[in-house]
């Protein structure tokens, strides 16, 4: 009767072993074909919300609330700033690191240059998701930004390095705010003492 036990327990096991190396076959093939971990779940009747995925990705720490906004930008205050907040048209300096949603692969970083980004926020120079979430930022901020692709690259991507209808993150900080350039006529009225 233990014998039969025995043998029954080393079947379990020797079936529990196959399906194993089964499943890890199937996941190296998966992922030789190229497809990401998000492909590789739908292979396997997993459904994922573009909402849910992001919340996933912008896990928080205790006490950090994920903020989704009307146009669909989400994101998470890691540090709020106590400085200036900027308006519409100011210069501001970013650093940032930009990963893919789907891949967690890294595309750009201005701190792997050591040179914060500077441009006129509000103004539609960078993408829609960076003008409203630096925005909304005081100076001192860091913040992550859960970017859908209607406010990133959209359906042309950007170059090989973000494919298009992509989710993009980025881990921002405000280093720096100063008021909009003046123009021109701004810069001589102020030269011939001029009021404005």
């Amino acid at each position: 009767e233990m014998k039969g036990t025995s043998r029954t327990l080393m079947g379990r096991v020797r079936s529990f072993a196959s399906s194993a190396v089964k499943s890890r076959a199937t996941s190296q093939l998966l992922l030789t074909r190229g497809l990401p971990p998000l492909a590789m779940a739908s292979v396997f009747g997993a459904h994922f919300s573009t909402t849910r995925v992001h919340a996933a990705a912008a896990k928080p720490a205790a006490k950090e609330a994920i903020i989704t906004t009307p146009s669909g930008l989400q994101y998470v205050d890691h540090v709020v700033g106590t400085g200036e907040k900027p308006t519409p048209g100011a210069i501001v300096q970013v650093h940032y690191v930009g990963t893919l949603l789907a891949t967690g692969a890294k595309f750009d970083s201005s701190r792997d240059r050591g040179v914060p980004l500077e441009f006129p926020v509000g103004t539609g120079r960078v993408i829609q998701g960076w003008d409203e979430g630096i925005m909304s930022m005081r100076v001192g901020g860091k913040r992550r930004l859960i970017v859908p692709p209607n406010l990133g690259y959209g359906a042309r991507g950007a170059g090989a390095a973000i494919p298009p209808n992509a989710s993009l993150i980025f881990e921002v900080e405000l280093v720096e705010c100063k008021p909009p350039a003046a123009s021109i006529f701004e810069s001589l009225a102020d030269m011939i003492g001029m009021k404005r």
